[in-house]
Order: structure tokens, then sequence, then C-alpha cells
């Protein structure tokens, strides 16, 4: 360090301007980079009441003032500034193509995307500051309807633009009123596009987490930690959304019906703008909804297929009593089927089991952002379970008909899956002379085009023939008996299932696996429920207001142990008089408390003169009686 010589150090900033907001050394000869022009003759610290910025102290400053404008001229550019920045980012969205898809709408640049969960969304005009300031318009609004959630267009500044939640929300222009922004004269309240809130929705990132592996202590074979006595983060967290999503509602109002038959509070289902093949409803439109039925309040899945022309009531009565009769675990079980008029058409209702957080294979492997990875033990996990599903449908002399990738849904982990959206075919062409046995021989096609095209998948590959030839051999003979058009003899289970047997008893063995680590975590959460009634039994009892004037609640009475017990396992403090929150205390009181041990423990009281020796098992004879006494 050459003191002599300070060209070193001028471009080093000085610590104390970094520290303390200035330098007192700054004019007598501190050689480091305090922020000013070293040519400038000028006194480089400001006076406190310069009309220059000056650096912030906190400090020495009693009060934060924000440093104004330098002075009018300064002031006007920084306007003229602005405006042309926001003429400049008007041009620039006024060029920007229209998104219209997700992966588009990401990278689209000053695009918003909609967020269905959203309190209140106003959008914003892209001039930003400059276009809320400019004058209103002489020329009179047009006239908004009232903003319908359910329908493609209601409320939307262009006909016939769809309602897409996942597209983002742009070709809005400067100062028009937002889609969502007006509302008609009978309607007071701004809800929420979709229930509940944002502010309402659970934080899961909030709860404790497991630490890091680095941070976990070595524990002896006898020894527990909190985080193994309760849930896994991973299965509460999504048990959580499944419940989360299972309740949520849409706000009153729009197109749809209040009540539609036993049914009410109907949430429009599948956003995605994948159209469907036509002739599996006969060309006929159709929607999904999750209701609340009004006859069990249950959640159920109804889809409803529009402008249906029933000429009898064995016409779905048939049907419907046939599909009832199956019972599978890989079968979405049908739970009502009507045709109503409650949509101003008669359409065909029929009513599923609802599997909150479920997609069809479709979306889980195909369109969604993170697509589930395909691995060939998820594929023979699959073909089990869809011949289970063919195998209980086969033998009620039914037929699924159009097993495709939309209508087959996953529920959960790992890799379970449903066929869903029964009984909709046979209802459809009731009418006509079918073939059961055909039906059937069509499943096994149908089967093997759905693992043709997840085959293709996970190969890399779209190309039908590539698909087959790449697969593995066992899988491959597999592909060739479902899609052969011309077999010899007609397709069987008992033909199929020999071919891969030796696969069946991997998949059994991952989901016994699966279920046992279940009823692992259950037996946790089973501890859980017996201490949180104990809990509440002590609750009841304890701190009442006739028991202050209780003899028998006083320190000469035989219930006063249980006010100490109960200071004993909440109120612990240590030697400083500091409240002690141990969690291994209070699991190991209760616990004892509740099996009655003859274990005993010596209770103090508050003032430390007199002490009481019990057990726990006196304790619970005592918490017995007293709630016994109370509940009578």
């Amino acid at each position: 360090m050459d003191k002599a010589n300070a060209e070193w150090a001028k471009d080093i900033p000085c610590k104390n301007i970094t520290i303390y907001g200035f330098c007192k050394y700054e004019n007598e000869g501190c050689i480091f980079n305090h922020g000013k022009d070293t040519n400038s003759g000028i006194s480089s610290r400001p006076a406190l009441n310069s009309s220059l910025s000056s650096k912030f102290n906190a400090k020495t400053a009693p009060s934060f003032t924000p440093s104004k404008a330098l002075n009018a001229k300064t002031s006007s550019s920084t306007a003229i500034k602005a405006e042309k920045v926001a003429k400049a980012l008007q041009s620039v969205a006024d060029q920007q193509p229209a998104v219209s898809s997700p992966l588009a709408a990401q990278s689209a640049p000053f695009a918003s995307s909609f967020n269905p969960y959203a309190a209140n969304f106003t959008p914003v005009g892209s001039a930003g500051a400059a276009g809320a300031s400019s004058p209103p318009s002489s020329a009179p609004a047009p006239a908004h309807s009232a903003f319908n959630p359910y329908s493609a267009s209601g409320g939307l500044s262009t006909p016939g633009d769809e309602l897409n939640p996942m597209q983002s929300s742009t070709g809005f222009m400067s100062g028009s009123p937002g889609p969502f922004a007006q509302e008609s004269s009978n309607r007071h309240t701004n809800f929420p596009s979709i229930y509940p809130p944002s502010h309402s929705i659970l934080q899961y990132h909030l709860y404790a987490a497991d630490p890091p592996l680095h941070l976990k202590l070595p524990l002896k074979p006898n020894e527990r930690s909190p985080e193994m006595l309760f849930i896994p983060n991973d299965i509460r967290e999504e048990l959580l959304k499944k419940n989360q999503a299972a309740l949520q509602v849409f706000p009153s109002g729009g197109n749809l019906p209040e009540i539609v038959g036993d049914y009410f509070g109907l949430v429009p289902l599948e956003f995605h703008n994948r159209v469907s093949k036509t002739d599996r409803y006969q060309g006929h439109q159709n929607s999904l909804y999750k209701v609340f039925s009004n006859f069990d309040g249950k959640i159920y899945i109804m889809r409803r297929v529009h402008d249906v022309k029933i000429l009898e009531t064995s016409q779905i009565s048939q049907p419907f009593q046939n599909w009832k009769k199956l019972v599978n675990c890989n079968v979405a079980e049908i739970r009502d089927a009507f045709i109503t008029r409650a949509f101003n058409d008669s359409s065909l209702c029929v009513v599923h089991d609802y599997f909150p957080q479920s997609s069809s294979l479709y979306e889980t492997h195909f369109v969604n952002f993170s697509p589930a990875p395909l691995t060939q033990d998820l594929l023979w996990s699959y073909l089990v379970q869809l011949c289970s599903a063919v195998q209980a449908a086969h033998s009620l002399n039914l037929a699924f008909n159009n097993i495709c990738l939309d209508k087959v849904i996953v529920t959960g982990s790992p890799g379970r899956i449903k066929i869903s959206d029964s009984c909709v075919h046979d209802i459809l062409h009731f009418q006509e002379d079918v073939d059961i046995v055909q039906q059937q021989q069509n499943d096994f096609s149908d089967m093997g085009s759905l693992l043709r095209d997840l085959s293709s998948k996970i190969l890399g590959s779209n190309h039908d023939a590539t698909a087959v030839d790449a697969a593995d051999h066992e899988f491959r003979k597999i592909l060739n008996y479902l899609l052969d058009p011309s077999p010899a003899g007609p397709k069987s289970l008992n033909s199929l299932l020999p071919m891969f047997a030796h696969k069946i008893l991997s998949v059994t063995s991952a989901l016994q696996t699966s279920a046992e680590y279940t009823e692992s975590i259950l037996a946790r959460e089973l501890e859980n429920a017996r201490l949180f009634r104990l809990m509440c039994k002590l609750n009841f009892i304890f701190g009442r207001t006739e028991s202050r004037i209780d003899i028998n609640w006083s320190e000469a009475g035989d219930k006063f142990p249980i006010i100490l017990f109960y200071d004993y396992v909440f109120h612990q403090s240590n030697e400083l008089g500091r409240p002690v929150m141990d969690l291994t205390h209070v699991l190991r009181c209760l616990n004892r408390l509740d099996a009655g041990t003859s274990e005993k423990l010596m209770l103090v009281t508050p003032d430390e003169m007199n002490c009481i020796i019990i057990s726990y098992k006196e304790l619970k004879d005592l918490i017995d009686s007293a709630f016994r006494a109370m509940s009578q």
C-alpha cells in the first residue's frame, strides 16, 4: 500500500459511505472514492438543507423524506421521457400477435397470464401510468353485460374469444375497461372467478418441512424425531390439494342452472381446448361438471351430453342397471343417469364417482407442462389394470366401447388408473342392434391402440410401425396380439394373460408395498387422533367458570391434581422463568395418561409450597370421573 501515491485508491469505494452514508474524513485527506467527481472544486459533502440529492443516514435522520426533483426543467424532461417510453411500449404491444397456446403465452412480452384463483382481476393498459393519467374519451363506453365465468365469450372485448384460464390475457387496449371489471346493474358484489380466493388457499410452502439431510442428527434405535410422529409432508400436501380441489366451487350466477336433478353446485371441468372425437357421443357436444349430491352430500362427476332424444325410459334404466352391477377397482362406478331440461334442452346426464386431482392419460403424459415420465414398468402396470377392468366388464356381458387416452384417468401413485365414462355409449346406441361379442373384441383392439400410443411416447416416436418394432420383445408380442386385425381365433383374456403372467407378480408386489406404506402412515395418524381426543377431554373439564367456586377443584379438593397435571404438561418453565415448549414431553405425558400406567410423578403447586405424588392411572380415573359427571 503506497500512501504517497493515492492513484491506486481513487476507484475503490469508501467503506464509510457504504456503512454510514458519509465520510467525515472526505475533506481531510481520505484517498478513497466517495462517488463524486474528483475534478470538481465543489465540496463533496452537501449541507442537510441543500436542494441537491443527499445520502440517507439511518442513524441521524429523524424521518425519511423522499428527495425532490432538481428543478422544473428536469421534472418536465423526465415526464417527456416517461411519455416516450409509454408510447414505445404501446407500439410494441400493438405489434405483438395474439397468443394462442400456453407455451407461446410464456414467451410473449408484456403479457400477464390469467390467474383463475385471483380474487379481483383488473387488466391494466400497456401504457402504464401514462394511459391512466390521460383524460377519458368523450365517446360513450359500450355497455357490458354481466360477466359469466362459464360462457366462452361473455364479457370479453372481442366476440368469439374462448375463455381459457391457461391463455394469457392479451389484446386489451390502454384505457379500455377490462372484461372482468364491469358488472351489471343487478349485481353489486365482485365475486372472485373461483372459490376459494387466493388469500384463503393453503400456502403449502409455509408448513415446516423436513430438515435437510445434513442437519439430521443421528438417532439411536429407540429414539424418535417429531417428523416420525406425523404424516410425511409430500403425502400431507397431496391430500390437502385433493381436499381443496374437492371443496372448490364457482360463484353463483351465469348460464349454469343452480340445481340439476338431485345435484347442485356445478363446477365446469376440462378447460383444455382439445376437441374430443365426434363419434364418441354420436356427434353430440358434451360437458363435464363436478357436482354435489343433495341426497347423500357426496361429490360426483357428471357427464352431460347435449340435446339427446330419449324415446323410452328403458333406454336409460336398462343400461344403468347393467352397469350398476360392475364393481371393480379399475372402473369408475356409475351412480346415476337421467334426462334433464335444466340446460334448456334435453340433456343426458350420467353421474360417476369423483376422484380429486385426477387427469386422463392424455393430460398426464401428453399435454402437461411437465408430463409424467413413462417407463416400461409403468406400461406393464397399465396393461395389468386394464385387463382387470376388461375382465370385470366382459364377465357381466358388457363392453366399454372406445377405450382411449381420454377415457382412462390416473387417480394416484404409483400409476393407478380407472376407466371412466361408462354406460354412455349403451344409452346412446340403445335402439341399434349391436353384437356384444364384436364390441368385446373391439375392446382388445382399443386397448392395443392405447398401449401403442403410450409406447410411442416413451420411445419418442409417433410412427405406429416404429413404435411396435422398437418395443421390447415381450411387450411387442402383446401389441401384435391386441392389434392383429384378423386373428386365428377370438381374442380373450385366457390367451392374453399367460403372455405376461410373470409381470403381474411385480405389479402386485408394487401395489402391496404401496398399500403397506400407506397403512403405516395411517397408523401414525391413529395415534394423533387418540391424543387429540384426550386433549379435547382435558380442555372440556379444565378452566370452566363453575369450577372456580367448586370446592372439589380447590387445593384441598380431589380434582386439584388435574389442574396441577395440566400445568405440568403445558405450562412448564425453566430456571429463568421462560416457558418451555417441549413436544416430546407433551407426547410422553399424554401417552402414559391414555395408557393409565402405574408410573408415578410429582406435581408441585405454583408457589412450590406443596407437592402431590400420584400415578398416571389415578389421574386417568380422576379425569374420566370428572368428564362423566359433566356429561351427565
